[in-house]
């Protein structure tokens, strides 16, 4: 940290950060993060390769700078996300959504943040720097404004948005897909909380014997916790499994282009 006096006479504060390779010896935390910009081409290289590889990436991006500028009067007195740790956690939506649109990358990004029980801890790619994370009063904060966000944004209606939610009965949706996504994500009047929505699907699914092929047997380990990768569902296709019924509803239309009509509610 560094402290220099301009040539008008005021007192500038500013962070001192090393470019150069780091000394050989073993660094304790604190220390190594003077030396991230030393790894920081590596990683600009490593985002925009993902970035073309990803060409949803930079819209989704520029999209959730946006909304956290249009924020900004909500938390004068708060630090706000920085813009690296926003690109980070849009390359953790993108790599985890079954979807490739804009629409449904926002929600999903609006969701991580409003259900995150971990204060949006996301891994930095940075070998000098560690992992990004909220602190507790800021994540309150954002978790409150991507909520109000999500509610209002769910209600925008499209024309031909004419697939309803099953519980709210909200006709506002433009495929089945997005309304089982609709109530998965716990956000639905009828059936707050993403638990209760995902026992509400799997309930449904488990009593209509033409679906009952896409859930699977779950096998314990005594104690009541599912055994492997916990994922209710599976693709009778390709044998993939899923966490959502809406994934595997996008999954089969996209991969196999077979629509789910039973579940066009």
């Amino acid at each position: 940290l560094g402290v220099g006096k301009s040539a008008s006479g005021d007192f500038a504060t500013v962070d001192l950060i090393t470019t150069g390779e780091p000394p050989d010896y073993h660094m304790d935390s604190d220390e190594k993060r003077y030396y991230s910009g030393a790894d920081s081409s590596r990683v600009d290289n490593q985002i925009m390769n993902f970035a073309v590889k990803n060409p949803e990436f930079r819209p989704l991006v520029l999209l959730v700078k946006h909304w956290r500028n249009l924020g900004r009067d909500r938390f004068p007195h708060i630090k706000p996300i920085t813009s690296y740790h926003l690109e980070l956690l849009c390359m953790k939506v993108i790599r985890e959504s079954e979807f490739n649109g804009l629409r449904d990358l926002f929600r999903e990004f609006l969701e991580l943040v409003v259900y995150s029980n971990n204060r949006l801890l996301v891994k930095n790619p940075n070998r000098y720097h560690g992992a990004l994370q909220i602190n507790g009063k800021g994540m309150n904060v954002l978790a409150d404004y991507a909520n109000e966000t999500l509610n209002v944004y769910q209600r925008h209606i499209r024309p031909g948005n004419t697939a309803a939610c099953p519980c709210c009965k909200e006709r506002r949706f433009l495929s089945a897909t997005g309304a089982v996504a609709h109530l998965e994500s716990g956000n639905c009047s009828n059936c707050r909380g993403q638990k209760k929505a995902e026992e509400t699907i799997q309930n449904f699914v488990s009593q209509h014997k033409h679906m009952q092929k896409f859930q699977r047997l779950m096998i314990t380990d005594g104690y009541g916790n599912p055994c492997g990768d916990g994922n209710p569902y599976q693709c009778t296709s390709c044998d993939r499994t899923f966490a959502k019924f809406s994934s595997l509803m996008a999954h089969r239309q996209d991969k196999h282009g077979q629509v789910l009509r039973a579940l066009a509610f």
